[in-house]
């Protein structure tokens, strides 16, 4: 995971903005998956949407979230970036990264 962790900073420095905002989401799923212990996209018929992990997240009080729209919006934001081709700007890049990683923080000492 460590790496993984990396990747989506590396990207930002690297200015592929798109594909950091991509790659910090997913970062943030995969994390909540494994904090949650839900089985991944592949292993299951219905898995559950990033809403729902994070409302399940703060009802476990494995994140602290003072505003849940601000994720929804990155999501969106990565949703564009990924079926839309749509671009993103350095700084809303940053801005999404950053929080992601410091959400990450929150939750990881619950994985170890």
């Amino acid at each position: 995971m460590a790496e993984q962790e990396h990747e989506p900073k590396r990207l930002l420095q690297a200015e592929e903005y798109r594909a950091a905002v991509i790659s910090a989401i997913s970062l943030l799923e995969g994390t909540l998956r494994r904090a949650l212990d839900k089985p991944d996209w592949s292993r299951v018929s219905r898995p559950m949407s990033m809403s729902q992990l994070l409302e399940l997240a703060m009802t476990q009080q494995l994140v602290d979230l003072p505003d849940p729209s601000l994720i929804k919006d990155w999501v969106r934001i990565r949703n564009n970036a990924v079926h839309t081709n749509t671009g993103v700007s350095p700084g809303v890049a940053k801005t999404i990264v950053d929080g992601v990683l410091g959400l990450v923080a929150q939750i990881a000492p619950e994985l170890k």
